[in-house]
């Protein structure tokens, strides 16, 4: 495990940038070796998720939201960001390491984002009011990591229940993107449910039905 202070060149899905102010954050790396195919590993992004999403409730008494794939939210505003990056060995197939990377907005106020980011970036203590403490929050995430590394593959129906419970994209109307974000693919559905393998069931507008596993899937305001 990796953790920094700050990020000078912090990056998202999507080759996006991730804001990463001192002192406010904590943006945090862990290496992992798992046993398993690499068509398998795409569910350790979404138990990562659960797994932080934890951490943050026992540390702060606040449970975010999962916006899918692995965006967590405090009421409409993004605190937390997840990539996951893995080298895979060519010649066998076999998974070498996976490195969880893990950005977490926990101190810094409205006016510490940038103004592109004000309008959806929140932070832990803008929730509850008050600063928290990052060293009670990073040994939390440090726990819960472990426990995600300890019960993969085989504590999957556990993560898969805790998702579906926190997951905001169900229920919803959504557009779905395609994984370059070009915005050639773009159709607008509704998410009927959060499917075994951590997919989303889509019900487009024409009908038609898809299992989204990759790509970029926005769910509209409420109504």
């Amino acid at each position: 495990t990796v953790i920094a202070n700050e990020q000078s060149a912090g990056r998202g899905r999507l080759v996006r940038s991730f804001h990463s102010p001192k002192d406010t954050g904590i943006y945090f790396s862990v290496l992992l070796r798992p046993t398993c195919k690499p068509a398998e590993i795409v569910q350790i992004t979404t138990w990562t998720a659960v797994a932080i999403a934890k951490a943050v409730e026992r540390a702060t008494g606040v449970r975010p939201a999962i916006k899918w794939v692995n965006d967590l939210l405090v009421g409409d505003r993004k605190i937390c960001g997840i990539l996951t990056e893995m080298s895979v060995e060519s010649e066998t197939g076999t998974i070498q390491y996976v490195v969880a990377g893990i950005g977490v907005n926990v101190n810094p106020e409205i006016s510490d984002f940038p103004e592109e980011l004000c309008g959806i970036a929140g932070s832990i203590a803008m929730a509850v009011g008050h600063p928290v403490q990052r060293a009670r929050l990073a040994a939390c995430m440090i726990e819960e990591m472990d426990n995600l590394r300890k019960a993969w593959p085989s504590g999957r129906e556990d993560y898969l229940k805790a998702y579906r419970e926190m997951c905001i994209s169900t229920g919803r109307e959504v557009l779905v993107t395609d994984a370059r974000h070009t915005g050639e693919f773009a159709k607008h559905g509704f998410c009927e449910a959060v499917n075994d393998d951590f997919s989303l069931r889509i019900r487009y507008d024409d009908g038609s039905y898809e299992n989204v596993s990759s790509g970029e899937v926005s769910v509209k305001p409420q109504k």
